[in-house]
Order: C-alpha cells, then structure tokens, then sequence
C-alpha cells in the first residue's frame, strides 16, 4: 500500500532489526533515536519510516529542567523580617556636628531600640525586610559626612548591629540627610556586593547660622556680666582713685 505524508512516500515498516541511517542501517534502535535528536537539534529533516496508519515518530525524552535561580532571587528566598530604630538630630549651630546612630535587631522590638539609641534627637522606628549582610548609607550635599562605623556589617542574631555617622553642615538653613538601607548580595566570582534597598528615609535637619561661641555669649551676658565685666571694671576704678 502507498500514501503520501507531506512531500514523502509511506513506506512499509521495516523490521526492529533493521534501521536507516542515510541508506546505511543503524546498529540499534537507540543508535537511530540518537541520530534523530542530532537532526532536530540541528534544524535537519527526518525522513522516517512510516506505517499504514501514519509516519511512526520516536518519542524524545529529556531530563526535567533545575529551577535556576539568581542570586537575587535566592536571597528574596531568604530574606527574615528585622527592626530599625534611629534618631533625627535637633537644631544644631553651624560650626557644630549632628551624630546620627542606627541600630538593627533580628529579635528586639523597636521600643527596645529606641532607648538603646545614645545620641541626641528625636526617635524613630521601623520594619524591614533584612539578609545576613547589610549596608547602611548617610548622604547629604550640604554636610560633610564620616563614618564612624563600617557601612557593610553581617548581622548576628541575638546582638544588636549599629551604624553611626557624623555629619557637619557646610551651610545654614534646614537641609536634608538620606539614610538609607539595603541588603547586600555577593555575587558568585565578585569581590562587591549589588544592593537591593529596604528602607530609606530624608532626615531635616535645621542648621542656625549662629555660631555656638556667639550663642553662648547671646544666651549668658547677664551672667558674665555680673560674674567678669562688674568685678573687672571695679578693679580698674579702684586703680585709677589710687592713681589720682
């Protein structure tokens, strides 16, 4: 019997025993489901043999495929929920330094936090999502900023990790700060680390163009008067009657 699949003639089926590899005869059956994954790879025509009923074609088995996951991807996996706490520092005068601390915990509340927190200023609080390495940032265009502690720590459970920064205005009026949070990730044959950001907050902080001698002297004169200017100039009146 003969039919027309596509372009080819079905043919009778040949024997297990028997298989073709280009008119050649392949060894087993495995040899020519091999040869046939060799073509579809390669973009090639099969020409198969066929029975009555239609073209036999091989079933082609692959392995399942692994979920491959990149390294964001697995720490997003990973990611446990911690607390924040970190201060807003109060007016200072412009040759004065603003200290800002944070501090985070895997385990302590933020009421916690917040009275660990040893600098001046107002008290603010926070959840965030945290991995075991964390880099804390303080940036702002009118302070100069430094780092009192490392910006990248590994957080340890049962110990309280802190940033601290110091930051001196450069100019007077209320001016910003930036702080902001991130997890950080190791990617495999890298020496740094990419950052995914999980807090980030603007701290004003209002600067008096006042200096803090001139503030001393504006906020004291009547004690300084009594205490070194009277006594002063009762001794050089004292002198002078002498004098005379």
């Amino acid at each position: 019997m003969e039919g027309k699949c596509g372009e080819g003639k079905l043919k009778a089926p040949q024997s297990k025993s028997s298989f073709r590899k280009n008119n050649n005869e392949f060894a087993s059956e495995e040899e020519e489901i091999r040869h046939i994954q060799e073509i579809i790879l390669n973009g090639g025509n099969i020409d198969l043999p066929a029975t009555a009923a239609g073209p036999t074609v091989p079933t082609i088995l692959s392995a399942p495929e692994t979920e491959q996951l990149t390294p964001e991807e697995q720490t997003i996996k990973s990611l446990v929920k911690g607390n924040i706490a970190f201060n807003v520092p109060p007016e200072i005068s412009i040759d004065e330094v603003a200290h800002i601390q944070l501090l985070l915990d895997l385990e302590k509340s933020q009421s916690q936090l917040k009275q660990q927190i040893t600098v001046q200023g107002e008290q603010h609080s926070a959840q965030i999502a945290v991995y075991k390495r964390m880099f804390a940032h303080l940036t702002g265009t009118d302070f100069i900023i430094s780092n009192v502690t490392p910006e990248l720590q590994l957080l340890t459970r049962g110990s309280t990790t802190k940033w601290q920064w110091e930051a001196k205005p450069s100019t007077e009026g209320v001016h910003a700060l930036h702080l902001a949070v991130s997890i950080a990730i190791q990617v495999d044959g890298e020496t740094t680390y990419k950052l995914i950001e999980s807090f980030d907050r603007v701290i004003k902080v209002k600067v008096s163009g006042i200096s803090k001698m001139s503030s001393f002297f504006e906020n004291n004169w009547q004690w300084l008067w009594a205490t070194f200017l009277v006594p002063i100039a009762a001794w050089f009146w004292k002198k002078r009657q002498v004098a005379g």
